[in-house]
């Protein structure tokens, strides 16, 4: 465990109880303000933020003394995939977290639907907790908020802080990165391929683990996050962004935001389908291209997940059971939040009357299965330049 008296002392945190964190207060211990609102039982959630950092924000739900889940604003998806990775590889096979908004909702239904036991939901629930409890400690100064409201439903973790607190030595690695890297979030750019190459490469190569998807300059490449590096070289996200620091020194790759790459740049393209095997084609076919992909398989249940992450073109199959394609086009066009959202309707009939249907229904464009890449990619591609 962590032993507190490794933590820089602070001059407000004595004071930074409930009542005076209520509006964001900058800090310099953010355990301590912590360990105040355990010690007092309140019920809510602590937000916080470094101080000199806008986009990096980490909550911390409490009730009754205890700590029910740590977890971060942004980026859930890539650090859940980075502790399944690490922690639970054969679950990490079956959980299929590419498309998630929230890690503790995602994880909820899957403990719902059977695909996680109980145990092994307050396990992960632990670990995300633990795993970010190490960069809050890392911290050395932050903006608190306190509200008394925990946000959580169900409520399925209950540990004493003593045990969620992670150990020192890691916390002391995190410190010592800064300010070189000030969050696992971010994404190192290379600057320098050749000097990378002869020189540096090894650092990453040996913290690489004996199943690693990738090579590390395929990982740079990618423009990936310190999480998903460490989850396709399957190694230690600490060992990974203490080579990178290195090379941050050589100056032979920069750290970007992760916000550049993920928000900025990256699309979101729903596919409403119930073919598995379409889905698998449109996903090979759209993430080498840069594009995140939605998955939906039932057409019943896409209207909540499609208004929540907005994308920026629809895929829709015509011939679904339930729900056909003409008739939830038609109510996604009678939303006000998706109206303006293309539609390109998939499907192996390709007769003028379906064409017309389709088009009166809303449909943007439409594509005949069996599709090659080209031809999605171009619909998509044009879709996308007609409403920015």
């Amino acid at each position: 465990m962590i032993n507190t008296s490794d933590q820089a002392s602070s001059s407000a945190s004595a004071t930074a109880t409930t009542s005076t964190i209520r509006q964001p207060t900058v800090i310099s211990s953010p355990l301590e303000a912590l360990q105040n609102i355990v010690q007092r039982k309140v019920s809510g959630r602590l937000t916080i933020r470094e101080a000199d950092a806008e986009t990096v924000l980490w909550r911390i739900h409490t009730g009754d003394g205890h700590i029910h889940f740590a977890s971060c604003s942004h980026g859930q998806r890539e650090r859940l995939a980075y502790i399944l990775q690490r922690n639970e590889p054969q679950l990490a096979k079956r959980l299929r977290v590419e498309t998630i908004s929230s890690d503790y909702e995602f994880l909820c239904q899957s403990w719902q639907a059977g695909i996680l036991t109980l145990p092994q939901l307050r396990k992960l629930l632990y670990l995300l907790t633990r795993e970010a409890l190490i960069h809050i400690m890392a911290l050395p100064q932050a903006t608190l908020l306190f509200e008394r409201s925990t946000g959580l439903d169900p409520i399925l973790l209950s540990v004493p802080l003593q045990e969620a607190l992670p150990l020192s030595y890691q916390v002391r690695g995190w410190q010592q990165l800064k300010p070189h890297i000030s969050s696992p979030f971010q994404r190192p750019h290379l600057l320098a391929r050749e000097q990378f190459a002869r020189r540096l490469e090894g650092k990453l190569r040996l913290a690489r683990g004996p199943d690693a998807a990738q090579t590390p300059l395929q990982a740079l490449d990618a423009q990936l996050c310190i999480y998903e590096i460490a989850s396709k070289l399957d190694a230690d996200l600490l060992r990974v962004a203490s080579a990178l620091r290195d090379l941050v020194q050589a100056d032979i790759i920069k750290m970007e935001p992760f916000t550049q790459s993920n928000q900025s740049q990256q699309l979101t393209i729903a596919c409403i389908d119930d073919s598995l095997t379409i889905q698998r084609k449109v996903r090979l076919m759209l993430e080498g291209e840069g594009y995140r992909v939605l998955s939906l398989t039932n057409p019943l249940q896409a209207l909540m997940p499609l208004m929540r992450e907005k994308p920026a073109v629809v895929l829709m199959d015509i011939s679904m059971p339930d729900l056909d394609g003409y008739e939830l086009c038609r109510m996604l066009k009678q939303s006000s939040a998706l109206r303006q959202t293309p539609i390109v309707m998939l499907t192996g009939r390709d007769g003028l009357v379906d064409r017309s249907r389709a088009r009166l229904v809303g449909a943007s464009d439409y594509i005949t299965k069996p599709f090659d890449a080209k031809t999605l990619l171009d619909v998509i591609s044009k879709l996308v330049q007609t409403t920015r």
